[in-house]
């Protein structure tokens, strides 16, 4: 899993490392729909992987970048966040 500096800078550390670990799971346990690859990654699934972290802060870097265009999240089925890399 690699951290990408340039994204540390523009919307914090912590949000750089909840974008990493999206994109480690899509890239290692992602389902294709529509030619990209989902995640099924709930905020209590982040939390698990990224111990480190609590809840409210994995929620404020999710939507921190999704308001920077960062990541994408779908709900297909039931109320569980499908998310990927853009």
């Amino acid at each position: 899993m690699n951290i990408d500096t340039k994204l540390c800078i523009q919307v914090g550390v912590s949000a750089a490392i909840v974008h990493a670990v999206i994109k480690d799971q899509c890239d290692k346990h992602g389902v294709p729909f529509e030619g990209h690859r989902f995640a099924k990654l709930s905020v209590k699934d982040l939390s698990q992987m990224i111990p480190f972290l609590n809840t409210r802060t994995i929620t404020r870097a999710l939507s921190k970048l999704e308001q920077n265009n960062l990541i994408e999240g779908r709900t297909f089925v039931g109320t569980t966040k499908w998310r990927r890399t853009l």
